[in-house]
């Protein structure tokens, strides 16, 4: 079923519309709040929240179609809020499991070594962008939103949004030459 008619039929008070909205978009939403806090327990928590929000405020969305940037407005807002209260940052490694597990089964161990290196080198750096800069970057290439949704969500300029994109790709990718350069990336024998 469209996104616009379960939210009409939840606007109505059909609670199983609303939980098939809640399993369609419960594992993205789960990503990205991870990606934005780093930390697996406040993620559920901005999930728990955000669907809260969506359940009481869902009246006041006044078109159905923007359900998807409206949820994830909500989302990224109170991944901000709870995230600025928890300073843990705990490695993204549940994000990328499923790739980390193929590799496994398909690379020898110096490759799948160095792969891990370079995953864990992005994770990091994509960690360490201020919070403006890694949630254009989240939500444009883990979640696939385009720049005008990303720029509704956030309620600023599509300008400002490819601005950020521009100036987070440029800060992260200086990181990452610094970090290959200076020896950052590589197996360690153990």
């Amino acid at each position: 079923m469209e996104d616009r008619e379960l939210v009409e039929k939840v606007v109505l008070g059909d609670f199983e519309a609303f939980e098939e909205l809640f399993n369609k978009y419960k594992t993205t939403a789960m990503k990205t709040a991870y990606l934005i806090c780093s930390n697996k327990d406040t993620s559920e928590d901005i999930v728990q929240e955000t669907f809260v929000q969506c359940y009481l405020n869902i009246h006041n969305l006044k078109n159905p179609d923007y359900f998807k940037p409206w949820f994830y407005k909500i989302l990224t807002r109170i991944a901000w809020k709870l995230s600025k209260s928890d300073n843990k940052n705990i490695p993204i490694e549940e994000i990328f499991s499923k790739t980390e597990k193929a590799l496994n089964s398909e690379k020898d161990a110096m490759s799948l070594c160095l792969e891990n290196e370079r995953l864990d080198l992005i994770r990091n750096t994509i960690n360490s962008l201020d919070e403006k800069y890694k949630t254009v970057v989240i939500l444009y290439y883990f979640n696939g939103f385009s720049i005008k949704e990303i720029a509704n969500m956030l309620e600023i300029f599509e300008g400002t949004v490819k601005s950020r994109l521009f100036k987070a790709r440029k800060i992260l990718k200086g990181k990452i030459v610094s970090l290959n350069y200076f020896g950052g990336v590589g197996c360690e024998k153990g």
